[in-house]
């Protein structure tokens, strides 16, 4: 076995959702290690005193975590946050809640 053996691996989950408001299906995927530790350092903050995680996390979990069905590349990137952050928030937080249970299935386990 090689390093490149294991890093060549395209070992993110992804999953298919149907986001009726938008009447499209979109292709999510889990976050990679970084995101997934900065998205957790995100969550950790939340305690009964501060029970809210921002607009601006929420569109952050979505950038990471919407891709294109064939590329696999991002299709949103930080710059579109500020345009997410003013978009209907049903939509925007379904997505945040599929990618973040994709996400978390495996840290639940361990």
């Amino acid at each position: 076995m090689k390093a490149s053996d294991i890093l060549g691996l395209n070992d993110l989950k992804t999953k298919v959702v149907k986001v009726d408001q938008w009447d499209m299906d979109v292709t999510i995927r889990e976050l990679d290690l970084d995101q997934g530790m900065q998205f957790f350092g995100m969550i950790s903050n939340i305690s009964d005193d501060n029970p809210t995680i921002t607009a601006e996390q929420v569109a952050k979990i979505v950038v990471w975590g919407v891709v294109d069905a064939e590329s696999g590349k991002n299709v949103f990137s930080d710059s579109d946050i500020p345009k997410l952050v003013k978009k209907n928030r049903i939509p925007l937080m379904f997505l945040y809640q599929e990618i973040s249970a994709l996400s978390g299935d495996d840290a639940e386990k361990n």
